[in-house]
């Protein structure tokens, strides 16, 4: 039997949090979806606690080398599923985040795909700063809509769009570390493709834990730096990119006002990385 969903998950040797998503999809009230898992680690950890754990969903166990967006490309190469979604290997689902996604579809032929909330495990808001009330995707507030593992996709979209960029995504090999999932529903709104932003479409995910002020800087640098491409990439244009530039500075400035170094350091990164992103000259590392 064809299966409501595909689930593409990549994964690099998180072996306790992909339990935690595996338990949470083994709970979801509606189990008619598959999981296309695409092993990154290089050994055999994953294997060995899959078959301890013994998941009775369909599971296909593919292996590739680094990088995100090349995982997700061979995982869509093996998807039978009408609807696809690409949950982190460190997310989680609530347990009618499958049946509710499915019933609001059905309800609404004419959306092609759904974008939800992140929350931490305590209810903490874990991703961009969210938008309040369901709105339609567009380039005004996709940034702010829709992040990878809270995406819902029909089938048709993803045979239309192809596969995502490969130079995008964490373990790309570029400069471009983020924003392969934006990119993606770019190509999809170039296409007409209708996409809701639904705030009660929940998906839990940490929030971002970096061991040191450095390495949270230096995250910043690379995740704007991808942002900036991406802009340029579909042609959006410098009126489109300038708020997106003034935004950081002006968080900068006011963080300096507070005496908030660290806040200022950081944003004055992102603006710099979205700058060389734009510009087609990323360094590989942030300036410290």
């Amino acid at each position: 039997m064809t299966p409501h969903f595909s689930l593409v998950v990549c994964t690099v040797g998180r072996v306790h949090d992909l339990v935690r998503l595996f338990d949470s999809l083994a709970a979801q009230s509606c189990q008619s979806f598959e999981v296309v898992l695409v092993d990154q680690s290089g050994d055999e950890r994953i294997s060995e606690v899959l078959d301890k754990k013994g998941y009775t969903f369909p599971l296909s166990h593919l292996r590739s080398g680094r990088g995100l967006s090349l995982g997700r490309n061979l995982a869509l190469a093996h998807i039978r599923g009408n609807v696809v979604a690409f949950p982190d290997d460190d997310c989680a689902y609530p347990p009618q985040t499958l049946a509710k996604v499915k019933t609001w579809l059905e309800d609404a032929p004419e959306l092609s795909g759904l974008s939800g909330r992140s929350l931490d495990f305590d209810g903490t808001a874990s991703g961009p700063r969210a938008v309040e009330k369901p709105v339609f995707i567009d380039a005004a507030n996709i940034w702010r809509c829709a992040i990878s593992y809270t995406i819902f996709l029909r089938r048709n979209v993803i045979n239309t769009i192809g596969g995502f960029d490969e130079k995008l995504g964490v373990g790309s090999g570029t400069p471009y570390q983020s924003g392969e999932e934006t990119d993606y529903l770019f190509r999809a709104l170039k296409q007409e493709y209708r996409l809701q932003y639904l705030p009660d479409l929940i998906v839990h995910h940490p929030r971002l834990n970096v061991p040191s002020e450095r390495d949270l800087i230096a995250k910043d640098f690379r995740y704007a730096v991808g942002m900036g491409h991406v802009v340029r990439k579909n042609q959006l244009g410098f009126r489109y990119f300038l708020p997106h530039m003034c935004k950081p500075l002006v968080g900068s400035a006011l963080s300096l006002v507070r005496c908030d170094l660290i806040g200022a350091r950081r944003y004055l990164q992102r603006a710099r990385g979205r700058w060389v992103g734009f510009m087609h000259s990323p360094p590989l590392t942030a300036s410290k």
